[in-house]
């Protein structure tokens, strides 16, 4: 079972958002999927409440919790609480239990998809230590971008510390992203630049601000897959 993790430090940037379609895209293909809501605002919970399963997500941090999927569905959910918000305040031994509980319940699901709160405490790690799988939506703007190191930091030293260096950063997701902007476009520029010297793979899939329509046109696509196993990719879409 495949476990990504939606996760940013800073509120705001569309974790929610991110996680609920990419659960739903999964979903569609036939894939069993489980979605985790960690962040006691809920927002996930409420929107995919009609599949919510008899597990909450502070469960799976307490040893031996099985989450059982629900039958004839393709999506399981295990919501939030306002419980969420004690666990921060347990015993640190709850970081690795989540892991434990995931692998346990492995053979019912093909992927999990986690929701992570706005704030770096013992569910965010908890979530990065389960993780196969890490992506990181961002918005371009100054107060995002600076927190674009301490995100890469926090990441980096779970890796290290509890012997997960088999996670796979799958990269920074810039959202609402305005070709218009010069601003913008200037921290993109920057991030590509600071990434890419410190080696990290960084997939892009630059949204045009607003809703998706059938008017969206492609306006630039660039590819760079140098020697080494970094790659670069920038997808711009503009609404015409």
């Amino acid at each position: 079972m495949k476990t990504i993790v939606i996760n940013n430090q800073k509120g705001g940037v569309g974790k929610t958002t991110l996680a609920v379609h990419l659960a739903w895209f999964m979903a569609e293909a036939d894939l069993r999927v489980l979605v985790i809501d960690v962040d006691a605002q809920s927002n996930a919970s409420d929107t995919l409440r009609d599949y919510a399963g008899s597990t909450l997500a502070a469960d799976l941090f307490k040893p031996g919790t099985r989450v059982v999927s629900r039958e004839g569905e393709g999506l399981t959910l295990a919501p939030a609480d306002s419980s969420l918000t004690d666990l921060d305040r347990s015993n640190a031994a709850a970081i690795t239990t989540l892991q434990e509980n995931l692998a346990i319940a492995s053979d019912q699901f093909d992927a999990c998809v986690i929701d992570t709160p706005p704030s770096l405490g013992l569910r965010s790690v908890g979530c990065l230590v389960a993780a196969s799988h890490v992506l990181a939506p961002i918005y371009l703007e100054d107060y995002s971008i600076k927190g674009v190191k301490g995100l890469m930091q926090t990441v980096i030293g779970v890796q290290r510390r509890y012997g997960r260096q088999d996670t796979k950063f799958l990269g920074l997701l810039p959202s609402n992203f305005n070709t218009k902007s010069p601003r913008q476009r200037s921290h993109l520029e920057q991030l590509l630049r600071e990434a890419g010297s410190e080696g990290l793979e960084i997939i892009m899939w630059l949204i045009m601000r607003g809703a998706m329509s059938e008017t969206v046109r492609l306006i630039h696509r660039f590819y760079h897959v140098p020697a080494s196993n970094t790659a670069y990719g920038l997808l711009v879409l503009e609404d015409t």
